[in-house]
């Protein structure tokens, strides 16, 4: 399980991080692997993007953008292809 939408707000080029939860319901993950888009290379960031999780197990993910400007992204978490919006605004 994971958000659908992580909304994070931040000065331009300030990192800023926001959490989301990943748990194994109905039995254990083996391997997780969470993707972000090649063009984010850089700019966004996942800890743990990788991992294992036993049944009822639970992991917290961290995502931190670095970005000048405003953006609205992705990261994709298989095995499931669940994606979570990532999305940074830029306050004055």
């Amino acid at each position: 399980m994971a958000p659908d939408t992580l909304s994070l707000t931040s000065t331009a080029g300030k990192a800023v991080s926001g959490k989301f939860v990943l748990s194994a319901v109905g039995g254990p993950v083996g391997d997780y692997s969470i993707k972000v888009p090649a063009g984010m290379s850089g700019k966004l960031t996942v800890t743990p993007a990788t991992g294992s999780l036993a049944d009822g197990g639970s992991v917290t993910v961290t995502v931190t953008v670095t970005s000048k400007t405003a953006l609205n992204t992705y990261v994709t978490v298989d095995p499931g292809g669940i994606t979570v919006t990532v999305v940074l605004s830029i306050k004055a």
